[in-house]
């Protein structure tokens, strides 16, 4: 190299000009001692210093490959021709001006640069400082220049050289140039290569995983395949990572995991990554530096339904969203536990083919429609209201093939604005199950598309009066057509003429359909309103969000309008919906003047979580839940056929949706909340009212206590501070107390976990999976003991949700401030009232109760007296007249008969009746078939009303004997009573059909059922031992 001792005394740029430019040998050596003798500093002083032209720049490259220049020297040039970047800035500038050369100009620059420079890394920069400077420039780079560096690199890595200078070849930022991203896939690929040592491969990952989470946007490579390598490698090595990823930021380390992979490449990782592994990590990096870990692994295999969700990984992404969502969401939502499956049928959901008669003009082309399987879509003719010409579309679907029109529904909403036409319209073909099962009943089912489409700039509740008026117009056109000449849309439309017609609304649509019942009296045979907003003032109290009034006109519970309804009015309500509460209803039906007109449906369930966006709509839309489903369809189906079937509004029942209402209602008292909580608790202990001192101590004064001093620290944020540090400093907050907290809440925590992870993640919870024992789980307690502090801190719904819970569920925990609040003027005043409350609910309740029992035993009074007349008639003309069919005639008796046998006199006069109907029979002497069939009818149907299943076997038996005699007296001789056997069975199956009556079990079967029940009794009592409030105050 250089002679570091000697001094510069001439021109650096001149004396390489001078050796060029040498023809003699002593010339050549005396240039040559002069430009040794220069330190290296002064040549990067020297090109610091000067101001390079054209020329001076050409020559400078060109010089490097002069024959006379010493290889020594020739490399101290490139190493400040790669560190000055005014030198590399000026050539690849004016490079790039000689277009038609510049390829082989700078190629040959870069291959003389590279001859003579023995380092590879300094050679690496200098072509990442090349596309640095000029990405155009660096691409006329001959790409066979890269591969002995890349080649070099690769086999120096790999002994675990050059490591340390890995960031000076990357950048800072990141450079992504072809190079660095060859180079990049060596370091990455070598950690999938066994035959590099660990240790090396620590120090590779180590230097390369920093360039994914420099500060700023992560630049990640497009090879996906390194990716997951680079993911695998961490997965399987987290443990030799420890102190590193110590010093890394969580957040970035979280951001690079969930960055780094689009939604259909995690397969890639799990190819490399084996389930042990994903669950031992998972397991043991919940906590601490690999928590952010951890966590984005598990969101990502919840995202990929092929990869199986195993009981670790949901009980980690319980623990994860517990903070996140649950403890977020879950306290400001409505659940209700939703009924035990108690029918194994399945309600049809699938018609045949239906015709879709449509007219939809100035709303959509229907041939921009999506066409459904199953739906022939006709063209009908276009109707508009005659006032405003505002067009009326309409979605006709009628029952399928074999299915005759019984009634006609109309669906309409009625509340969309026109920006949000094409999210929410009525399309031909695209309906619900509910109405893909009226079809099946046959109830036509119509869509009605309405002005509010085309017309509606404001919210709902600001609608315009006329266009509010244009909108009902728009309904009495279309209903008018309908009944008088439904042929004018659709010959095959005449169906429709004289049938039923129901006007049907949901939502802001359920509040028009009431609207519509007082708008236009006498017009539809029935309206139905479900989750509705009927009652404005009642709904702006309710409503979970900051709501406008709604306008005068638009609100349904006025009395002066309510009186102008005539026809039947059916309200479907949800218990759990979480946008539309229960107590709209109850209000409407309490300011309602003609209850005889109102049929109600209080539902249990609604639908789920619908979607991220909108939680508030649980519970508002169409039962999801099996049994809710059923009640739901078949309720709006009875109420079509025969509304007088459907059960009127009671009192009774009036007061239990009204009392329960108030418990999720957010206007509601304390003592209102109160008493709601305790009907609850009632219904589920099953609590008697004549043991209410006791109960009142061992129950519902403990759930008083929970609630006042949850109420009071919800609003005092320092008592609600110390609280909290009390509890904590006195261990109070341990597994047990957690765990009763949070198994009480267990039923609607399921339901929230299952609809959460569906709407959130695309994918169900296995029903395999136990969530309730998941809530149990120690690492999950101890997480949430953690967060406790900081989750109720979140606002003071949140902390009277859990702290209310948390104390209902332990109540000890209170023991200690009973005295300080029997001693609270104000606390026993509230709790006086409420037990004078809850005590006079129960009596009114208790009241209400006998008087529907009264009602009811009256009916069933004349109603038993109008059955056994009816059967003693049926008796009397088949006396008369020997019925041909009479296994279906005595079946008529059997389906009225058990109210008669709640009777003693009139069962025993019924057997009487039936005994002489069989002598009458016997007296007639007659052997021909007819006589024989109703001799068989009668003992059978007297043997069923007895109940005596002996007594049945016995009439069978000798009925397959006379069958047999009858007909085949050669098998009857021989013994052989198989063929009159199955012809007494046939007319036993037809004998039963419907009929609900069933034989009492035998002797040695009710000695088993005592058993099991006195088990069972047993169980109960220790359940109920076991109960939380069983612990007198």
């Amino acid at each position: 190299m250089l002679n570091q001792s000697s001094t510069a005394s001439s021109d650096l740029l001149e004396e390489l000009k001078q050796l060029q430019s040498d023809n003699e040998p002593s010339q050549i050596q005396y240039s040559l001692a002069k430009i040794r003798s220069r330190p290296i500093s002064d040549w990067e002083k020297y090109f610091d210093a000067k101001d390079l032209n054209e020329s001076d720049v050409q020559f400078l490259v060109s010089s490097l490959n002069n024959p006379n220049l010493d290889p020594n020297v020739k490399a101290d040039l490139v190493v400040c021709i790669i560190q000055n970047n005014k030198i590399f800035s000026d050539v690849a500038n004016e490079m790039s001006i000689f277009s038609s050369y510049a390829e082989y100009k700078i190629s040959g620059m870069m291959r003389a640069v590279l001859k003579n420079c023995p380092d590879t890394v300094n050679a690496i920069q200098f072509l990442n400082s090349v596309y640095k400077q000029s990405p155009n420039l660096a691409g006329l780079i001959p790409l066979a220049l890269y591969e002995p560096l890349v080649s070099e690199f690769s086999s120096s890595i790999k002994e675990g050289k050059m490591l340390e200078r890995v960031s000076e070849i990357f950048g800072e930022p990141y450079i992504k140039s072809y190079l660095n991203q060859k180079i990049l896939g060596v370091c990455i690929n070598s950690l999938d290569d066994n035959s590099i040592s660990a240790e090396v491969k620590k120090r590779i990952f180590e230097s390369v995983f920093v360039i994914y989470l420099r500060e700023g946007d992560p630049q990640f490579p497009v090879n996906h395949r390194l990716n997951s390598i680079l993911m695998t490698y961490l997965m399987d090595s987290w443990q030799e990572h420890k102190e590193y990823l110590k010093e890394i930021n969580p957040i970035l380390l979280k951001s690079f995991i969930v960055g780094i992979f689009v939604e259909n490449e995690i397969d890639m990782v799990m190819d490399f990554l084996s389930e042990e592994t994903r669950e031992l990590f998972v397991k043991e990096n919940l906590e601490g530096q690999y928590q952010a870990l951890a966590e984005a692994l598990i969101k990502l295999i919840v995202k990929t339904p092929s990869l199986q969700m195993t009981d670790s990984m949901l009980s980690a992404m319980l623990q994860i969203d517990f903070s996140e969502v649950f403890a977020k969401e879950f306290p400001k939502m409505i659940f209700w536990e939703p009924l035990e499956p108690r029918s194994d049928k399945e309600v049809i959901t699938r018609p045949g083919k239906v015709t879709v008669v449509q007219n939809n003009e100035g709303y959509f082309n229907v041939d921009d429609v999506r066409k459904m399987p199953m739906f022939e879509v006709e063209q009908g003719a276009l109707l508009s209201e005659k006032k405003s010409n505002s067009p009326i579309g309409y979605n006709i679907h009628l029952p399928p093939a074999g299915v005759n029109v019984e009634s006609v529904i109309v669906h309409f909403y009625g509340g969309t604005m026109k920006d949000e036409k094409n999210k929410i319209i009525f399309l031909p073909g695209h309906i619900s199950n509910f109405e893909k099962y009226l079809l099946n009943q046959g109830t036509a089912v119509v869509q009605l598309n309405l002005p509010d489409l085309l017309k509606l700039d404001d919210i709902q509740a600001h609608m315009p009066e006329t266009l509010h008026t244009e909108i009902h117009d728009c309904i009495n056109q279309f209903f008018q057509t309908i009944t008088t000449d439904p042929k004018t849309l659709h010959p095959s439309l005449e169906t429709l003429k004289d049938k039923k017609l129901f006007l049907y609304g949901a939502s802001f649509g359920g509040g028009m359909v009431v609207r519509h019942a007082e708008m236009f009296p006498g017009t539809f045979d029935g309206y139905i309103s479900h989750d509705g907003g009927i009652d404005a003032e009642a709904l702006h109290r309710s409503s979970i969000f900051p709501s406008p009034r709604t306008k005068g006109w638009l609100d349904p519970a006025q009395k002066e309008e309510m009186e102008k309804i005539t026809e039947p009015l059916l309200l479907i309500q949800a218990m759990d919906d979480n946008n539309v509460n229960v107590e709209v209803l109850t209000e409407f039906v309490r300011k309602f003047p003609n209850p005889e007109l109102l049929k109600l449906c209080i539902l249990r369930t609604g639908n789920p979580i619908p979607s991220k966006e909108e939680p508030h709509n649980k519970g508002h839309f169409i039962p999801a839940q099996k049994e809710d489903f059923i009640r739901y369809a078949q309720t709006v189906l009875q109420f079509e056929r025969n509304v007088a079937s459907l059960p009127i509004m009671t009192d009774w029942r009036a007061l239990r949706t009204g009392v329960l209402a108030k418990k999720f209602y957010k206007e509601a008292t304390l003592t209102e909340k109160y008493i709601a909580e305790v009907f609850d608790l009632a219904q589920k202990h099953k609590h008697q009212f004549g043991h209410f001192e006791e109960n009142w101590t061992n129950y519902y004064r403990p759930l008083f206590y929970a609630m006042w001093h949850a109420n009071r620290l919800a609003n005092d944020k320092d008592a609600l501070k110390n609280e909290i540090k009390k509890l904590k400093e006195h261990g109070v907050l341990n597994e047990k107390v957690i765990s009763n907290l949070l198994n009480a809440q267990s039923s609607a925590f399921e339901m929230f976990a299952k609809e959460y992870y569906l709407v959130y993640y695309g994918r169900n919870i296995p029903d395999t999976l136990d969530i309730n024992k998941l809530l149990l789980d120690k690492t999950f307690i101890h997480s949430f003991m953690e967060k406790l502090d900081r989750i109720i801190a979140e606002n003071p719904k949140t902390a009277q949700y859990f702290l209310q819970s948390l104390y209902q569920n332990n109540p000890t925990l209170l023991e200690p401030l009973y005295k300080e609040y029997n001693n609270d003027p104000d606390c026993m005043k509230a709790l006086d009232k409420a037990k004078n409350g809850v005590e006079a609910q129960f009596k009114k309740e208790s009241a209400l109760i006998r008087r529907v029992w009264q009602k009811t035993a009256q009916a069933v009074s004349e109603r038993k007296k109008e059955n056994y007349e009816t059967c003693l008639k049926i008796l009397g003309d088949t006396k008369a007249n020997l019925p041909s069919n009479p296994f279906t005639v005595y079946s008529r008796i059997l389906i009225l008969a058990p109210l008669v046998l709640s009777d003693s006199m009139l069962s025993a006069q019924l057997l009487n009746a039936i005994e002489q109907s069989v002598q009458n029979i016997n007296g007639l002497g007659a052997a021909d078939r007819k006589s024989l069939d109703n001799l068989i009818a009668a003992k059978l149907c007297k043997a069923i009303l007895s109940r005596d299943q002996n007594e049945i076997d016995a009439v069978l038996t000798e009925a397959s004997k006379l069958y047999t005699k009858a007909s085949l007296p050669d098998d009857y001789a021989a013994g052989d009573f198989s063929w009159g056997a199955s012809v007494a069975k046939i007319g036993y199956e037809k004998l039963m059909d419907g009929v609900a009556i069933k034989p009492l079990p035998k002797k040695e079967d009710e000695i088993k059922d005592q058993k099991v029940d006195q088990n069972t009794n047993a169980d109960s009592v220790q359940k109920e031992n076991t109960s939380p409030y069983k612990k007198r105050i």
